[in-house]
């Protein structure tokens, strides 16, 4: 739950320089202050996760277009295809959740 807070002229003026002092000491650490290192990680694990969903898709159709009997090549690459994308979905479902 976010909170917005207004700051006095004082405050302010105060957050300012101390920002300003932060990114001039520690260029490394500031962008962390913006949340945009954050923000591009979620995009990037978002895309991740539906990535997997479709390669895990496409694994699972592939396994099971070549599966010549219950233990086979094909079967294998079929569950290997089913746990990806799994996983991918739970990965997508809680990254959603975390957003909330």
């Amino acid at each position: 739950m976010d909170v917005m807070m207004t700051l006095s002229r004082d405050e302010q003026r105060r957050f300012e320089e101390i920002t300003t002092s932060l990114r001039a000491d520690d260029p490394v650490f500031a962008p962390r202050l913006d949340g945009v290192e954050a923000q591009r990680r979620r995009r990037l694990a978002d895309a991740l996760a539906r990535c997997g969903i479709w390669a895990g898709a496409a694994l699972l159709l592939f396994g099971l277009a070549v599966t010549r009997g219950p233990i086979s090549a094909g079967a294998l690459i079929a569950c290997y295809g089913f746990l990806i994308m799994v996983i991918g979905i739970v990965a997508t479902v809680r990254g959603r959740v975390r957003r909330r």
